[in-house]
């Protein structure tokens, strides 16, 4: 049930500021 907060990160990591 950890998908949803890797998720994120990976989604944070690949659009980066």
């Amino acid at each position: 049930k950890l998908r949803s907060l890797e998720n994120q990160l990976y989604t944070c990591t690949q659009q980066p500021l």
